[in-house]
Formats: structure tokens, sequence, C-alpha cells
């Protein structure tokens, strides 16, 4: 039985790693330079709504990318590549689909959807304008992510990494220009300079990620009217991750809508304190990915034993990771406030629960790194389900608790901390049943 070596798993983990976090990236760039703006604390609560619905909308739609990812890799390990040729651009045609039919069914009711986020007044209005201009990409990032899903099942990150990462450059290139201007060049925008900053990095991944398919894989996008039968295996996969992912991002937007109901200044300082988390859990995801692409190919070619010490080697991987992301980042804890704000209210807030969030990282290694497993397995159902329940029984009842209390940003981000801690668990429960009982038989 032929086992997964570190130099295989650091193949496809690190490119992904590199690939993850610049997505996040973008976004701490965009509050890193807004944050310099005179009304920043305004500005980056505007934006943090507008940007945690937009990637709500994304992160729902792009289970397509999971879902590929699975299907393809399991192909690959079958040796099987061959009977999905049409099944890879349909899947890309579905998303660009949705992601058009999700920018016509949200911009014309937009002002209405930021309300429901408690934003108010010139923030209500950065919201907006960022959000209408931000939502013209859906359909090319959701297609780019498609054809990510596609390179990850091939067991290769490293062609997503370069794209994302010229991405992030070019994005902040565009920041730098669009919203502060450049005399007599370029006239400052402000808000909607940081959104058509995205909207342009968006169309080019797309195009890049076009060009890679067509150089790299025997894929074409030539669309035939008879439906693929794995198809409905692919959509089936992705609904139930749409579920899933809809029930995590209302949860962080539970958590933004209360932090919002606070103030402007603790709205922004939760918004920078989501953007690091987010920074580090792309960073700890990337070994993740490994394991979703592994777990796939393992599975095409019935080796369970195999699989479960790949799976023991990426967990270790990522707690040690996620452990050395927490003190690196402890010895600048009284720096990140003034780099991302030039606010001292905000950052005096931030400073007051950022520990909170530093403890979290090490339980993420653990959940992120089994969602990765699922994923490759398809075991869309069950990480519904562990959703459901985490958000149900974990976040809910201590954002209750908090808001009942005021407890302000610190109840919040231990509502965060009980939610990440039953999606460790749960799946561990389910992990250790599966493969001890593959093994015995």
């Amino acid at each position: 039985m032929a086992e997964i070596s570190l130099k295989e798993i650091n193949r496809i983990a690190i490119p992904a790693i590199i690939a993850g976090i610049s997505e996040p990236l973008i976004s701490l760039g965009d509050t890193a330079i807004l944050g310099q703006l005179p009304d920043s604390a305004i500005a980056n609560s505007g934006i943090a709504g507008a940007s945690s619905f937009y990637l709500t909308i994304v992160w729902v739609l792009a289970q397509t990318k999971s879902a590929t990812s699975a299907i393809v890799s399991r192909a690959l390990g079958k040796n099987e590549l061959n009977k999905i040729d049409n099944l890879v651009p349909q899947a890309i045609f579905f998303s660009l689909a949705m992601g058009l039919l999700f920018y016509l069914g949200t911009v014309p009711f937009i002002e209405s959807i930021m309300g429901l986020l408690d934003l108010k007044g010139r923030a209500l209005e950065y919201s907006i304008e960022y959000y209408q201009i931000r939502a013209l990409g859906f359909p090319f990032i959701l297609a780019a992510f498609t054809m990510f899903g596609v390179f990850r099942g091939l067991q290769n990150t490293y062609w997503a990494m370069v794209i994302s990462v010229i991405g992030s450059l070019l994005n902040l290139g565009l920041d730098v220009l669009l919203v502060h201007g450049a005399e007599g060049v370029v006239e400052p925008m402000g808000v909607k300079g940081a959104a058509y900053a995205s909207l342009i990095v968006q169309v080019w991944m797309c195009l890049a990620a076009i060009f890679v398919l067509y150089r790299k894989t025997r894929f074409r996008l030539k669309f035939k009217q008879k439906i693929h039968p794995q198809l409905k295996e692919l959509l089936q996969i992705a609904s139930n991750l749409f579920v899933r992912t809809i029930v995590l991002n209302i949860t962080i937007l539970l958590a933004l809508r209360s932090a919002a109901g606070i103030s402007n200044e603790h709205n922004a300082a939760h918004a920078m304190a989501y953007q690091i988390w987010l920074f580090t859990a792309f960073f700890i995801d990337g070994y993740s990915n490994a394991a979703n692409a592994i777990s796939g190919k393992l599975l095409g070619s019935g080796n369970l034993g195999s699989m479960r010490n790949m799976v023991k080697k990426i967990l270790s991987y990522n707690l040690f990771i996620s452990i050395l992301l927490a003190l690196l980042i402890s010895v600048v804890y009284f720096h990140i406030g003034h780099w991302l704000s030039n606010k001292d209210q905000v950052v005096h807030i931030f400073e007051s629960f950022f520990w909170i969030t530093l403890l979290i990282f090490p339980i993420n290694a653990i959940a992120f790194t089994l969602d990765g497993v699922f994923k490759g397995l398809g075991e869309a159902r069950f990480l519904r389900q562990v959703l459901i329940y985490s958000s149900l029984f974990g976040f809910l009842p201590i954002l209750v608790l908090s808001e009942l209390f005021d407890w302000k940003l610190q109840g919040i981000w231990f509502a965060i901390m009980a939610w990440i801690s039953l999606r460790s668990v749960l799946p561990w429960i389910k992990f250790e049943k599966m493969t001890n009982q593959s093994i015995k038989e």
C-alpha cells in the first residue's frame, strides 16, 4: 500500500497556501488603503458589510469548485479522465450562469440588504457603491474558481497560485492608483476605486484560467447539448455545499450585524480581526486543499489506509502552522491595529479582543483539514449537517447571551470559537469511525 510522501503533500499544499492567502490579502489591502482616508472608520464599516455579503455569495456559489475537484480527482485515481471531457465545460458554464443570475437578483435590492446589516448613513452609501461595482465580477470569479477546482482535481495547485498571486499584486497597484488617484492621470475615486480594482482583477483571473485550461489540460470550453451523466452528481454535491455555505455565511453575517449594531468603530475593529482570521484560515487551508485533492484520488483507487495516514500527517502540519502563526502575530500584537487603521479608538477596541481570535487558530487547523477530506470524499451532506448543528448549538446561543449581557466583540468572538470547535469535533468522530471500520474490513 503506497504511502503519500511529504514531498507530494507539499507539492499541492504550498502553492495552495500562496493562492489561498491572496484573496484575504486583497481585502486586507483594501482595508489598509481605505484606512488612511479621512472617514476611514465609516468607509471600512461600509466596505465590511458589502464585502462580507459579496463573499457570502461567492463562497456559496463557488462550491462547484470543490464538487468539480472531487469528481476530477476520483476520475484521475481511476484513470478515467476521458469520461469527464464534457462535464468540465458544463460545470464552468453553470458557474457563469449562476454568477450572472445572482448579479441580476441582488443588485436591485442591495440597499435593503445592506440595511439588514444595520448600516446607516454614509456607511450604507459606501456599501451600496462598492457592491454595485464589484458584483459585476460574479460570473468571472465563479468561472475562475471552477477551473481552479479542475486544476486541483488534477493534483496541481501551482497554476491557480500563479494566477492568484499576479491578481493580488495587480489589485494592490490598482487600489493605490484608483483609491487615491494620480495627479494629472486619474482622479481619486475612494471606495469606488477599490471596487473597480477588484472587478478588473476578477476579469483578468477568469481569462488567465481559461488560458491555462487550454494550454495545460485536456479540457476545452465546448458546450454540448447532451447533459453529462455525472453533472447530476456534481450538482448534488454542490447543492449540499451551497446550503452549508449559506448557513456558514449567515453565521458570519450575524456576527457582522452584531458588531455593526454596537458602533462604526466596533464594526471596523471586527472587520480588521475577521480579515486577519481569514488570512490565516486560508493559509492553513493550503494543506486542507492537499487533503481534498489527495483523498479524492485515494478514494478513486480504493486506498483508504494510506488516506488515514495522510490525513494525520496533514493535521499535524496544520496544527504546527496555526500555532506558529499565532505566536508570530502575538509578537506584533500592539502594532497590527495601527497598520490597518489611523483611528486610535478603533485600534484600542481591536486590541481589547483580538487575543480571542488568536486562540481560534489551532481549532481552525482541525476543522479545515477535515473539511478538505470530506469534500474530497464527496461527503457534502455530512458537512452540511455539521455546519447547521455548529451554528445552531455552538455559535447562536453564545451570540444571544453576548447581546443580552453586552459582551460586545469579546462575546462575538467567543461565539465564533464555539462554532469552530464543534466543526472540529464532529468530523473527527466520523473520520475515526469511518477509517477504523474500513481498515478492519
